[in-house]
């Protein structure tokens, strides 16, 4: 049981200025925003909990924006329980992780070709390769 599908419903993106000097600051938040059943024919499977999703990734100072909606698909034995639930907006730890590592894995995948596509810097820092220093004498 756990997370069977994505579907993303929206990419919203922009830039507003390029001149910055300075640091950039940037921040990406999953905000789960609704709970439902959702009826599905799926290898045997018949419903699912379809668990609404923002994903909005912020640049500060303002020099853009990246904005995903969209849908996990969640399979569990309880559906029902789990939608009843998010009436609280509360939902099973477990779910929440597993939800929330989706979206972050999904999303900052495609926010990363977006804003590459914006020149816009990308939502992760990525690694870098250095060449080693040589140091003193014994070195050269």
């Amino acid at each position: 049981m756990g997370v069977i599908g994505i579907n993303f419903w929206s990419f919203d993106a922009s830039v507003e200025d390029r001149k910055i000097n300075g640091n950039i600051n940037i921040n990406s938040v999953p905000t789960i925003e609704n709970v439902k059943k959702k009826e599905v024919v799926m290898g045997g499977i018949k419903e699912v909990a379809s668990i609404e999703f923002k994903f909005i990734t912020s640049y500060s100072p303002d020099i853009g924006s990246i904005k995903i909606t969209g849908e996990i698909l969640y399979q569990a034995d309880d559906v029902k329980k789990i939608v009843s639930s998010w009436k609280d907006e509360k939902l099973n730890d477990k779910i929440v992780v597993d939800v929330l590592n989706a979206i972050l894995k999904k999303c900052l995948a495609k926010s990363i070709l977006i804003a590459e596509d914006l020149r816009l810097p990308p939502p992760l820092t990525f690694p870098v390769v250095k060449a080693e220093e040589k140091g003193g004498k014994d070195s050269e």
